[in-house]
């Protein structure tokens, strides 16, 4: 192989967005029908607390499973938005950094929603 030519490594990524759109709807089924649990068992039984349970499954709070959620989503679309910004740059696209502005607004959101700095100021 001479010094002159240039090998670029090519990456594929497959994502099968039935399987990915299946996935996140299980999720949030699950996280629906643990908030609405909590929240029968708060008013139609008066147990308003059940173990720390209900602050953890209560989607009207910040910093618990269904804000974690919403930032782990936040931050896989920041990721993927960070790859289809990379291979962008690579083809010269003149939208590259229109993907990058995107994958850094994701990524504010997943931080914002994970550490509640907005609730801060």
């Amino acid at each position: 192989m001479s010094a002159d030519v240039e090998t670029h490594a090519r990456c594929s990524i497959t994502i099968r967005a039935a399987f990915v759109a299946r996935l996140l709807a299980i999720a949030i089924a699950c996280l629906v029908a643990a908030h609405i649990a909590v929240h029968v068992a708060h008013f139609g039984f008066g147990r308003d607390h059940l173990m720390g349970l209900t602050p953890l499954f209560d989607m009207n709070r910040e910093g618990n499973a269904p804000a974690w959620y919403s930032g782990t989503v936040f931050l896989a679309s920041a990721a993927a938005l960070a790859a289809v910004a990379a291979a962008k740059r690579r083809q010269a696209d003149q939208f590259q950094r229109h993907w990058a502005v995107l994958a850094l607004a994701f990524l504010y959101l997943s931080f914002d929603e994970l550490t509640q700095v907005h609730e801060k100021w």
